[in-house]
């Protein structure tokens, strides 16, 4: 890959904005990363809900398919140290009693569309949404 090493054309923020607002059905979990994408059945992401099993995670970017895969996901939090943690850890693992892959590709819907479906214009929108007011050109006086 010639594009390897060079920098992304995003950052934190932008990522921030994608994650709040996309939600994952998960198929098979190939594309959905397992502590960064909104894939649980409440639509949040466990980096989200559990930030103190993610501090101490050692894997972070891998997918979800990968993680459930023989319990990957458990090997990760070796770390565990503290009763939240294993309060956290314990909560988690019911999350995902409830998750069930399939041969399904995963799908990404827009939380901001009607039916789910991403265009860059709304993308774009959502980005700048309460930044400006909208123009109102009808109190702009006309020429004499």
């Amino acid at each position: 890959m010639p594009w390897k090493g060079l920098p992304t054309p995003y950052g934190l923020e932008e990522m921030a904005l994608f994650r709040a607002s996309t939600h994952i059905v998960l198929g098979a979990g190939k594309k959905a990363l397992f502590w960064h994408d909104a894939w649980l059945l409440d639509g949040s992401t466990p980096r989200d809900r559990w930030p103190g099993l993610f501090a101490i995670a050692s894997r972070k970017n891998r997918t979800v398919q990968k993680e459930l895969t023989n319990r990957n996901w458990v090997r990760a939090l070796l770390r565990i140290d503290t009763t939240q943690q294993i309060n956290d850890f314990v909560t988690l693992w019911e999350c995902i009693q409830e998750t069930h892959l399939s041969t399904k590709n995963d799908s990404i819907s827009w939380r901001w569309a009607p039916l789910g479906s991403y265009t860059a214009a709304l993308a774009y929108r959502t980005q700048f949404l309460g930044l400006v007011p909208p123009f109102n050109s009808q109190k702009i006086g006309r020429p004499r």
